[in-house]
């Protein structure tokens, strides 16, 4: 029985005939899982790119590596409160939910491009700041762009999904990095570029999310 409710709850959120062909679950999923490959990579490669192509010995990159979390906290409370206040002059839930995590993708996405082709450590690990601050802007509003999207009915099923993706996202960053890393003798140009594309996918996703699936009767 309870089998046979969640695959009613699955139908409804990827296959409700009022979606068309423009399913607000499916290119919520996809920005979920591109996001957190990005986090991801950072999150469990970023002390080993900071060691082997920056040069900074591990004491100092274990001290760079926390302060990037601090910023986080800022990030997160930064795009729920965005979000709030986009909602109160008017803008749709939806699209107050989804510009926060839309934009912070974009722009990590485009701060990811130069990394690797800067010298100074100083000026890269700005850039990594800005990456982590504005790829974990999702996070503060992820939860609520969820509820947005389906029905309270239904909504405790997305938000499993949802999960599912994230830590699918998170699983294949550092296999995909450990994989292509020896086939390129350790060069990190092919995965930031990696990142870089699934950054702008993230930021596209998140974007393309119009309408609350409608449960029909």
């Amino acid at each position: 029985m309870l089998l046979q409710i969640q695959i009613f709850k699955l139908k409804i959120i990827f296959c409700d005939s009022h979606l068309s062909i423009q399913n607000s679950a499916g290119f919520f999923n996809i920005g979920n899982i591109t996001s957190l490959y990005v986090f991801w990579f950072y999150f469990t490669w970023l002390t080993t790119y900071l060691i082997k192509n920056k040069q900074i010995n591990i004491a100092k990159s274990a001290w760079l590596t926390s302060i990037l979390f601090i910023i986080s906290i800022f990030s997160v409370s930064l795009s729920g409160w965005i979000s709030d206040i986009l909602i109160k002059n008017g803008f749709a839930p939806i699209k107050a939910r989804e510009l926060p995590a839309s934009i912070g993708s974009l722009i990590s996405g485009i701060a990811i491009i130069p990394v690797n082709y800067i010298h100074s450590t100083s000026i890269s690990m700005v850039l990594i700041t800005i990456i982590f601050f504005f790829s974990v802007m999702r996070v503060g509003v992820l939860w609520a762009l969820a509820t947005s999207i389906v029905h309270s009915q239904v909504a405790e099923t997305l938000g499993e999904i949802q999960d599912f993706f994230n830590f699918l996202g998170g699983t294949l960053a550092p296999i995909a990095t450990e994989y292509i890393l020896p086939v390129t003798q350790n060069n990190y140009n092919s995965v930031i570029i990696i990142c870089v594309i699934m950054a702008l996918i993230s930021a596209v996703s998140y974007g393309f999310i119009r309408n609350p699936i409608i449960i029909s009767n």
